[in-house]
């Protein structure tokens, strides 16, 4: 039996990219919210 090796490249993994998404996607909002929406007073 062959051991599975793990491409960690960028972009090649579905699932390792659908979990950085999922770390990154809260991160992207708050930021959003707390640097870019002060700037128009709203």
């Amino acid at each position: 039996m062959k051991k599975n090796k793990k491409n960690y490249g960028y972009g090649r993994d579905r699932k390792t990219q659908l979990e950085l998404y999922a770390m990154m996607a809260p991160a992207t909002i708050l930021i959003i919210l707390f640097s870019i929406v002060p700037l128009f007073g709203l």
